[in-house]
């Protein structure tokens, strides 16, 4: 691994991140996945490696909702 960033959820990455299929369950509330991407602005694509966790009911920490499905962030 040559860096790691946390990206930006712009509407590119949430289309690229709708259409993966594949996620792995680490437990019970979260999985991983991949895919690649390639900004307007960029020179190539780059691997990103994607972290959903489900809400829970007393969960106080708050991330971005993942494509408007407030199970997961």
């Amino acid at each position: 691994m040559r860096y790691a960033v946390c990206a930006r959820f712009t509407g590119g990455v949430k289309r690229a991140v709708a259409v993966v299929k594949e996620w792995r369950e680490l437990d019970s509330d979260v999985s991983v996945a991949e895919t690649t991407f390639q900004a307007k602005n960029w020179a190539r694509s780059r691997r990103l490696v994607l972290i959903r966790q489900r809400n829970r009911k007393k969960d106080f920490i708050r991330g971005r909702e993942l494509f408007d499905d407030p199970s997961y962030r």
